[in-house]
Protein backbone atom coordinates (compact mmCIF):
# COMPACT_ATOMS: atom_id res chain seq x y z
CA UNK A 1 0.00 0.00 0.00
CA UNK A 2 3.18 2.19 0.14
CA UNK A 3 5.07 2.30 -2.92
CA UNK A 4 7.21 4.69 -1.95
CA UNK A 5 7.57 6.40 1.58
CA UNK A 6 9.96 9.41 2.02
CA UNK A 7 11.52 9.77 5.32
CA UNK A 8 12.23 13.42 6.24
CA UNK A 9 14.99 13.81 8.98
CA UNK A 10 18.20 11.38 8.22
CA UNK A 11 17.64 9.71 11.65
CA UNK A 12 18.96 6.60 12.16
CA UNK A 13 15.98 5.34 13.81
CA UNK A 14 13.79 5.74 11.17
CA UNK A 15 15.94 3.44 8.54
CA UNK A 16 16.41 1.06 11.25
CA UNK A 17 12.80 0.61 13.33
CA UNK A 18 9.87 2.99 11.43
CA UNK A 19 11.30 2.65 7.40
CA UNK A 20 12.13 -1.25 8.02
CA UNK A 21 8.88 -1.79 9.58
CA UNK A 22 6.98 -0.36 5.81
CA UNK A 23 9.83 -2.02 4.19
CA UNK A 24 8.78 -5.52 5.79
CA UNK A 25 4.90 -5.04 5.72
CA UNK A 26 4.80 -3.64 1.66
CA UNK A 27 8.42 -3.70 0.36
CA UNK A 28 7.98 -0.11 -0.07
CA UNK A 29 10.55 1.98 -1.63
CA UNK A 30 12.32 4.21 1.23
CA UNK A 31 13.99 7.46 0.09
CA UNK A 32 15.62 9.56 2.86
CA UNK A 33 15.57 13.55 2.36
CA UNK A 34 17.92 15.91 4.45
CA UNK A 35 19.45 15.56 7.83
CA UNK A 36 18.58 18.91 9.03
CA UNK A 37 17.10 18.79 13.06
CA UNK A 38 14.43 21.43 11.70
CA UNK A 39 13.05 20.66 8.92
CA UNK A 40 13.70 23.30 5.74
CA UNK A 41 11.44 24.82 2.79
CA UNK A 42 14.16 22.46 0.75
CA UNK A 43 13.59 19.44 3.01
CA UNK A 44 10.19 19.39 1.46
CA UNK A 45 11.65 18.91 -2.03
CA UNK A 46 10.25 15.57 -3.27
CA UNK A 47 7.31 15.48 -1.46
CA UNK A 48 5.11 16.56 -5.09
CA UNK A 49 6.25 12.82 -6.47
CA UNK A 50 5.29 11.31 -2.88
CA UNK A 51 1.82 13.20 -2.49
CA UNK A 52 0.00 10.89 -4.73
CA UNK A 53 -2.14 7.69 -3.72
CA UNK A 54 0.45 5.00 -3.02
CA UNK A 55 3.11 7.38 -1.77
CA UNK A 56 3.35 8.29 2.26
CA UNK A 57 5.73 10.01 4.42
CA UNK A 58 7.39 9.58 7.65
CA UNK A 59 7.67 12.38 9.57
CA UNK A 60 9.32 13.74 12.94
CA UNK A 61 8.14 16.76 15.11
CA UNK A 62 9.57 18.91 12.72
CA UNK A 63 6.79 18.78 10.83
CA UNK A 64 4.88 20.85 13.54
CA UNK A 65 7.62 23.69 13.46
CA UNK A 66 8.76 24.21 9.99
CA UNK A 67 5.02 26.05 9.06
CA UNK A 68 5.23 28.13 11.99
CA UNK A 69 8.96 29.63 10.72
CA UNK A 70 8.09 29.99 7.46
CA UNK A 71 6.00 32.21 5.82
CA UNK A 72 6.01 30.36 2.47
CA UNK A 73 5.58 26.73 1.74
CA UNK A 74 4.71 24.28 -1.04
CA UNK A 75 2.02 22.54 0.79
CA UNK A 76 -0.45 22.44 3.43
CA UNK A 77 0.76 20.33 6.21
CA UNK A 78 -3.10 20.69 7.54
CA UNK A 79 -4.87 19.97 4.45
CA UNK A 80 -2.69 18.34 2.25
CA UNK A 81 -1.64 15.12 4.35
CA UNK A 82 -4.18 12.57 6.45
CA UNK A 83 -1.95 11.46 9.13
CA UNK A 84 -2.07 7.59 9.54
CA UNK A 85 -0.63 6.89 12.55
CA UNK A 86 2.29 7.82 15.11
CA UNK A 87 4.46 4.96 15.31
CA UNK A 88 7.04 6.16 18.14
CA UNK A 89 7.15 8.37 20.81
CA UNK A 90 10.47 10.05 21.97
CA UNK A 91 11.78 12.20 24.62
CA UNK A 92 14.88 14.71 25.32
CA UNK A 93 17.05 14.84 28.00
CA UNK A 94 18.07 18.38 29.76
CA UNK A 95 22.03 17.91 30.24
CA UNK A 96 25.31 20.20 31.65
CA UNK A 97 29.11 19.80 31.21
CA UNK A 98 31.01 18.45 33.61
CA UNK A 99 32.68 21.74 33.44
CA UNK A 100 29.30 23.90 34.45
CA UNK A 101 29.20 22.50 37.97
CA UNK A 102 25.38 21.69 37.96
CA UNK A 103 24.11 18.49 39.66
CA UNK A 104 20.54 19.07 39.29
CA UNK A 105 18.09 21.16 37.29
CA UNK A 106 17.78 23.66 40.50
CA UNK A 107 21.48 24.22 40.58
CA UNK A 108 21.07 25.48 36.86
CA UNK A 109 18.02 27.29 37.53
CA UNK A 110 19.34 28.98 40.57
CA UNK A 111 22.83 29.59 38.94
CA UNK A 112 20.67 31.27 35.88
CA UNK A 113 18.98 33.80 38.08
CA UNK A 114 22.10 34.55 39.95
CA UNK A 115 23.56 35.81 36.59
CA UNK A 116 21.26 36.21 34.20
CA UNK A 117 22.27 35.54 30.36
CA UNK A 118 25.80 34.41 31.86
CA UNK A 119 24.89 30.57 31.45
CA UNK A 120 25.44 29.30 27.56
CA UNK A 121 23.23 26.71 26.06
CA UNK A 122 23.84 25.12 22.63
CA UNK A 123 21.19 24.02 20.30
CA UNK A 124 21.08 22.05 16.89
CA UNK A 125 19.95 25.15 15.08
CA UNK A 126 17.39 27.75 15.51
CA UNK A 127 13.90 26.51 15.72
CA UNK A 128 15.13 22.98 15.60
CA UNK A 129 13.07 21.21 18.39
CA UNK A 130 16.03 21.16 21.04
CA UNK A 131 16.05 24.85 20.68
CA UNK A 132 12.17 25.48 21.17
CA UNK A 133 12.04 22.73 24.66
CA UNK A 134 15.07 25.06 26.23
CA UNK A 135 12.74 27.98 24.98
CA UNK A 136 10.07 26.66 27.08
CA UNK A 137 12.29 25.50 29.99
CA UNK A 138 13.58 29.13 29.95
CA UNK A 139 9.54 30.67 30.22
CA UNK A 140 8.39 28.39 32.79
CA UNK A 141 11.68 28.67 35.11
CA UNK A 142 11.78 31.92 34.47
CA UNK A 143 15.55 32.38 33.72
CA UNK A 144 18.11 34.36 30.96
CA UNK A 145 20.30 32.16 29.57
CA UNK A 146 21.90 32.76 26.19
CA UNK A 147 20.99 30.69 23.08
CA UNK A 148 23.77 29.42 20.95
CA UNK A 149 22.86 27.73 17.65
CA UNK A 150 25.25 24.75 16.39
CA UNK A 151 25.04 22.77 13.23
CA UNK A 152 23.23 19.79 14.56
CA UNK A 153 24.32 17.23 17.37
CA UNK A 154 27.87 16.41 16.05
CA UNK A 155 29.29 20.23 16.75
CA UNK A 156 27.13 20.79 19.58
CA UNK A 157 28.09 17.94 22.15
CA UNK A 158 32.07 18.80 21.83
CA UNK A 159 30.69 22.49 22.45
CA UNK A 160 29.15 20.86 25.40
CA UNK A 161 32.49 18.72 26.62
CA UNK A 162 34.53 21.46 26.23
CA UNK A 163 32.47 23.51 28.62
CA UNK A 164 31.91 26.54 25.84
CA UNK A 165 28.28 25.33 26.25
CA UNK A 166 27.12 24.50 29.82
CA UNK A 167 23.18 23.18 28.69
CA UNK A 168 21.41 21.79 26.20
CA UNK A 169 18.59 19.64 25.20
CA UNK A 170 19.39 16.64 23.36
CA UNK A 171 17.81 13.71 21.58
CA UNK A 172 17.64 10.74 23.77
CA UNK A 173 19.48 8.70 21.21
CA UNK A 174 22.38 10.91 21.46
CA UNK A 175 22.58 11.88 25.31
CA UNK A 176 22.47 7.75 26.64
CA UNK A 177 26.07 6.98 26.08
CA UNK A 178 27.37 10.40 26.91
CA UNK A 179 25.33 10.18 30.32
CA UNK A 180 26.63 6.73 31.10
CA UNK A 181 29.87 7.49 30.50
CA UNK A 182 29.70 9.87 32.63
CA UNK A 183 30.72 12.74 30.05
CA UNK A 184 27.40 14.80 30.58
CA UNK A 185 25.22 15.10 33.70
CA UNK A 186 21.64 14.54 33.18
CA UNK A 187 19.24 16.96 34.56
CA UNK A 188 15.71 15.73 33.89
CA UNK A 189 14.17 14.11 30.88
CA UNK A 190 10.99 15.50 29.23
CA UNK A 191 8.95 12.64 29.10
CA UNK A 192 6.19 12.29 31.78
CA UNK A 193 7.62 9.49 33.23
CA UNK A 194 10.75 8.41 34.08
CA UNK A 195 13.11 6.21 30.96
CA UNK A 196 13.30 2.96 30.82
CA UNK A 197 16.87 3.95 29.66
CA UNK A 198 17.77 6.54 32.44
CA UNK A 199 15.31 5.32 35.71
CA UNK A 200 17.64 7.10 37.65
CA UNK A 201 17.04 10.76 35.85
CA UNK A 202 14.33 12.84 37.31
CA UNK A 203 11.66 14.03 34.78
CA UNK A 204 12.01 18.09 34.44
CA UNK A 205 8.56 17.53 36.35
CA UNK A 206 9.83 16.05 39.13
CA UNK A 207 12.99 18.00 38.76
CA UNK A 208 11.26 21.20 39.79
CA UNK A 209 9.08 22.34 37.02
CA UNK A 210 5.28 21.52 37.22
CA UNK A 211 3.70 19.49 34.77
CA UNK A 212 6.34 20.14 32.07
CA UNK A 213 6.23 18.05 29.15
CA UNK A 214 8.06 17.39 25.89
CA UNK A 215 7.02 14.28 23.99
CA UNK A 216 8.48 13.84 20.40
CA UNK A 217 6.96 12.07 17.97
CA UNK A 218 7.70 9.95 14.56
CA UNK A 219 4.81 9.05 12.51
CA UNK A 220 3.25 8.37 9.21
CA UNK A 221 1.33 10.79 6.61
CA UNK A 222 -0.28 9.85 3.75
CA UNK A 223 -1.86 12.05 0.63
CA UNK A 224 -5.12 13.68 1.55
CA UNK A 225 -6.85 12.02 -0.84
CA UNK A 226 -5.98 8.55 0.46
CA UNK A 227 -9.36 6.83 0.55
CA UNK A 228 -9.96 6.20 4.59
CA UNK A 229 -10.07 1.96 4.45
CA UNK A 230 -6.41 2.72 3.17
CA UNK A 231 -5.20 5.03 5.96
CA UNK A 232 -7.03 2.45 8.42
CA UNK A 233 -5.52 -0.78 6.79
CA UNK A 234 -1.70 1.04 6.63
CA UNK A 235 -2.17 1.37 10.55
CA UNK A 236 -3.10 -1.67 11.29
CA UNK A 237 -0.38 -2.84 9.68
CA UNK A 238 2.36 -0.58 10.77
CA UNK A 239 1.25 -0.85 14.68
CA UNK A 240 2.02 -5.13 13.77
CA UNK A 241 5.12 -4.21 12.46
CA UNK A 242 6.02 -2.61 15.53
CA UNK A 243 5.69 -4.93 17.54
CA UNK A 244 8.45 -7.41 16.27
CA UNK A 245 10.67 -8.23 18.45
CA UNK A 246 13.48 -6.74 16.54
CA UNK A 247 11.80 -3.57 16.68
CA UNK A 248 10.78 -3.75 20.15
CA UNK A 249 14.25 -5.22 21.60
CA UNK A 250 15.89 -1.52 20.14
CA UNK A 251 13.56 0.93 20.62
CA UNK A 252 14.39 1.44 24.68
CA UNK A 253 18.08 1.43 24.40
CA UNK A 254 17.89 4.31 22.28
CA UNK A 255 14.77 6.18 24.18
CA UNK A 256 11.78 5.83 21.90
CA UNK A 257 8.66 3.44 22.56
CA UNK A 258 6.23 1.98 20.12
CA UNK A 259 2.87 3.38 19.56
CA UNK A 260 0.89 2.97 16.53
CA UNK A 261 -1.79 5.25 17.51
CA UNK A 262 -5.02 5.45 15.36
CA UNK A 263 -5.51 8.10 12.88
CA UNK A 264 -7.73 10.06 14.55
CA UNK A 265 -5.59 10.04 17.76
CA UNK A 266 -2.28 10.93 15.57
CA UNK A 267 -4.11 13.68 13.58
CA UNK A 268 -5.59 15.57 17.15
CA UNK A 269 -1.83 15.05 18.24
CA UNK A 270 -0.40 16.72 14.91
CA UNK A 271 -2.51 19.70 15.48
CA UNK A 272 -1.88 20.49 18.99
CA UNK A 273 1.87 20.11 18.73
CA UNK A 274 1.32 22.59 15.35
CA UNK A 275 0.10 25.06 17.62
CA UNK A 276 1.80 24.35 20.95
CA UNK A 277 4.63 25.02 18.63
CA UNK A 278 3.26 28.48 16.92
CA UNK A 279 2.92 29.69 20.80
CA UNK A 280 6.76 28.75 21.53
CA UNK A 281 7.85 30.24 18.37
CA UNK A 282 5.60 33.74 18.97
CA UNK A 283 6.65 33.87 22.70
CA UNK A 284 10.48 33.22 22.19
CA UNK A 285 10.37 36.04 19.10
CA UNK A 286 11.75 33.82 17.30
CA UNK A 287 11.53 35.39 13.39
CA UNK A 288 9.94 34.56 10.91
CA UNK A 289 11.62 33.21 7.54
CA UNK A 290 11.10 33.83 3.66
Amino acid sequence: MLRKLLVLGGMVVLSVSSASAAIITYNSEVVFQGAAPALTVESFEGLAATNVLGGGVIATTGFTITPNLYLKMPFDTVKDFAPVTQLLASYTVVVASIGSGFKSLKDMIAAAKAKPGAINYASSGIGAPLHLVMEMIKSQAGIDVTHVPYKGDSEMIPALFNNDAQVAVLPSISAIPHIREKRLIALGVTSTARAKALPEVPTLDEAGLKGFKYVGWIGIFAPAATPKPIVDQVQRDMAKALKSKDIQDRLPNWGYEAVGSMPQQFAERFKADLMLNAKVIKDAKIPMRE
